[in-house]
């Protein structure tokens, strides 16, 4: 059976007294922004801070989410005495919520001969031979 994977967002808009800084702060797993008053008041510049802070949020969760899919499938692929690397080289994406990057992995045998290496391309893993890395 398949997994189901739940996307979920939250957005807490609420005062607060620290001090106002137009810079996104990144916390463990969250992000946030503070702005004034005024613009808190103003449709368009409420819109317009809302989405510089979603959009790097969303950027992060699918990155990791791509980097953990790919760890994932080259787990599955793996037989007994072989080892899993992560490729040095983070794959770039240009999508539809900006520019990101994640981790691909490498599957070698114990002779140290690449097997499997995963490619974005095709979103499956495919020969190392068919690779020009």
């Amino acid at each position: 059976m398949d997994t189901n994977y739940k996307i979920e967002v939250k957005i807490d808009i609420k005062p607060t007294n620290e001090g106002q800084a137009n810079d996104i702060q990144v916390n463990s797993d969250s992000f946030s922004i503070i702005i004034n008053n005024s613009d808190a008041e103003s449709i368009d510049k409420i819109e317009k801070a809302a989405l510089k802070l979603t959009f790097p949020a969303i950027r992060e969760s699918v990155s990791k989410h791509l980097s953990d899919v790919s760890l994932q499938k080259a787990n599955e692929k793996r037989q007994e005495n072989d080892f899993i690397q992560e490729n040095k080289n983070q794959y770039r994406v240009d999508g539809e919520i900006g520019r990101f990057n994640f981790y691909t992995h490498i599957i070698y045998n114990k002779s140290n001969k690449c097997k499997y290496n995963w490619t974005v391309i095709t979103f499956y893993f495919t020969f190392c031979e068919k690779i020009k890395n």
